[in-house]
């Protein structure tokens, strides 16, 4: 199966509409998914795969009562729904603070932090995510304009399960040295991409596009007397 980014987009962002996300909010989580997907990072399969856990369960309200210096807790829930309002929230303390460290607990899909950070370094200098895999290794993402890596790094200190420490900076920080590098994004590997099909697994694309049908209108005598379906005045 080959498809271009704009279908894998398009049929993301009805997905997420048939899946209950608000005008706006399908944009980011669309954006989230195709951007994994274009960069090889199986962002379709990630959503095949998770989707029953927030079908028709939006939920991106974040209490700042509850957003402590140190740490936020997700309870659990996509950064499909929080990431976006907790970056845009971050990116705002910015304009106050030179760095900012947090810990994001209970973060079930930190996969998703990638293109958010992609995004952010557009507007600061540096962003860094450090996380524990299933092979108990100290996975590192990090993010400056025109460039994203992700490797593994040496020990720095215990991090468990589903917890990220998270850095901001609008200072010039030096990439730290990786351990072992496993894959660098840059404008020249997103514009190859972007040239050559998408493939994601048959099985994952037909779940994704019954989502996206949902978000179709059953053709009846009524639906037709207000547009919908494919027929004219000709007709």
């Amino acid at each position: 199966m080959n498809l271009s980014y704009y279908e894998v987009y398009i049929t993301s962002l009805r997905a997420f509409t048939g899946m209950g996300f608000p005008f706006g909010a399908d944009e980011d989580a669309a954006y989230m998914v195709s951007w994994l997907e274009l960069n090889k990072l199986d962002g379709i399969k990630s959503l095949a795969k998770t989707y029953k856990n927030f079908d028709n369960q939006y939920n991106a309200k974040i209490n700042l009562e509850e957003i402590n210096n140190t740490y936020f807790d997700l309870r659990n829930i996509s950064l499909l729904m929080k990431g976006p309002g907790l970056f845009d929230y971050y990116e705002t303390q910015l304009q106050n603070n030179k760095n900012i460290n947090i810990s994001l607990i209970n973060c079930i899909d930190p996969h998703y932090l990638l293109p958010l950070m992609f995004k952010a370094s557009k507007k600061i200098n540096y962003c860094k995510a450090v996380l524990n895999n299933e092979n108990n290794e100290n996975i590192i993402y990090q993010a400056r304009k025109n460039l994203i890596q992700i490797g593994t790094t040496f020990d720095i200190k215990m991090i468990k399960d589903n917890q990220i420490e998270l850095f901001f900076s609008n200072e010039n920080i030096k990439i730290n040295n990786f351990k072992k590098l496993k894959n660098e994004i840059t404008p020249k590997t997103v514009q190859n991409s972007l040239a050559s099909a998408l493939s994601p697994d048959f099985e994952d694309w037909k779940q994704i596009s019954n989502l996206a049908n949902r978000t179709f209108v059953p053709e009846s005598k009524e639906s037709r007397s207000k547009g919908a379906g494919g027929g004219d005045a000709n007709d």
